[in-house]
């Protein structure tokens, strides 16, 4: 989603940001970034982002004409200032949810060898609420069929055991 905003950012590709809190480094792919009173690029949260040498991105308050390259090469009317590191997990499923949108993991990043970054844009929600609702309704519907198909088929035995007990028992 383009939104005109110098400072925020999306990922084309695999990838997430790193930010520096007081826990220590966590991920996100929210690039929704400002700067800080000391001129730093920070999340919302107002946590550093990350470049690939493991420092925050600072603005000087003469820079200008703030760009932001495909592969994360932040430049400005003074010069290139840095690039703003992507990583990538082997198992992403290990990444745990905190709060901020933030993820954490035991799990070591690797950097991303090409990164794809779009600036002036964000990151577009991958679930269509229509389509998911409808889905679950259909989820629904077989869910109370097979409910229904396993009830009568319960009801079928139990009545089948007492048609047949008494004859066990003569």
């Amino acid at each position: 989603n383009t939104t005109g905003n110098t400072l925020d950012v999306a990922i084309r590709k695999d990838g997430f940001f790193v930010v520096e809190t007081p826990n220590g480094q966590r991920y996100t792919r929210n690039g929704r970034f400002e700067t800080d009173n000391q001129g730093q690029l920070v999340n919302q949260q107002g946590f550093p982002v990350l470049t690939g040498a493991d420092v925050p991105l600072v603005f000087a308050p003469e820079d200008t004409d703030i760009s932001i390259a495909r592969d994360g090469t932040v430049s400005t009317n003074n010069g290139e200032l840095g690039q703003i590191k992507l990583v990538k997990f082997e198992k992403a499923q290990n990444l745990q949810k905190e709060a901020g949108g933030l993820l954490n993991t035991n799990d070591a990043p690797v950097n991303v060898d090409d990164p794809v970054i779009i600036q002036g844009a964000l990151e577009g929600s991958n679930v269509q609420p229509i389509l998911e609702l409808s889905k679950m309704i259909e989820t629904h519907r077989a869910f109370d069929s097979v409910r229904s198909f396993i009830d009568r088929e319960d009801q079928r035995q139990k009545k089948m055991i007492q048609q047949l007990s008494p004859r066990v028992g003569a």
